[in-house]
């Protein structure tokens, strides 16, 4: 009993990974695409990926318009990091993303979706604010106060 409940312990982590791995291009590609060539194309390039997405241009667009004007005067591209990962069942993933420019840093969401068997972008949520959630939450809010 203990070996079948281990083989299946296993058998859903092997899967858990396969999958973050396959999304997680997703997200590095948008990013690579981020440094490249800028936001908006990073933004378009991803939602090809989309046959849905690429019949709402005009979505598509505001999500490129949007991603530039919060990285408008933040200075130059430095990398992002994944800070957060929210899944929902196996088809569904959002990535938590900090942005990080040489003046500051924002937060976007990039959540991936498989409907089928080919993950794809779902969606581009941008403007957290980077205050928000970080360790010195406390002493953020205590520094609001005074």
């Amino acid at each position: 009993m203990k070996k079948a409940l281990i083989a299946i312990l296993l058998s859903v982590a092997s899967i858990l990974s396969i999958n973050a791995q396959e999304s997680q291009k997703i997200v590095e590609q948008f990013f690579k695409n981020y440094q490249e060539k800028g936001c908006e194309s990073a933004v378009q390039i991803a939602a090809a990926t989309n046959i849905w997405l690429q019949k709402d241009s005009e979505k598509v667009n505001n999500w490129g318009k949007r991603l530039s004007q919060m990285s408008n005067g933040k200075g130059d591209y430095c990398g992002f990091e994944v800070v957060e990962t929210n899944r929902t069942g196996f088809s569904l993933i959002e990535y938590v993303c900090l942005v990080k420019h040489e003046k500051a840093p924002f937060k976007i969401s990039i959540i991936v979706y498989k409907p089928k068997d080919k993950w794809q972008l779902n969606n581009i949520i941008g403007g957290r604010n980077t205050q928000r959630n970080t360790p010195n939450k406390q002493f953020n809010k205590n520094a609001r106060n005074k």
